[in-house]
């Protein structure tokens, strides 16, 4: 799922899986490996606020202290608008 970082610098561990763009992968080469489609920390990494995310593991999995600085997008739930009342 897609996150965009907020509220400071995001620190992701070894144990979560992400998907990254070309950009993000070089500006980090020396600290990841390429496993399958994803990528992996092999040490703490950082984003920064405002940085796009994709973690390739269930919301569950992620420890709360990573999530406490992350924003899911691309919420269905969230798109969603309010149902309209009727105003007489």
């Amino acid at each position: 799922m897609k996150y965009k970082v907020v509220g400071g610098a995001a620190q992701v561990g070894a144990d979560i899986p992400l998907y990254l763009s070309k950009e993000q992968a070089a500006a980090r080469e020396s600290q990841i490996e390429k496993r399958g489609n994803f990528f992996h920390a092999l040490s703490v990494i950082q984003f920064k606020a405002g940085e796009e995310i994709n973690i390739a593991c269930a919301e569950g999995k992620i420890p709360g202290s990573l999530m406490s600085r992350l924003e899911p997008l691309g919420d269905k739930r969230k798109a969603r608008s309010k149902p309209k009342t009727k105003v007489d």
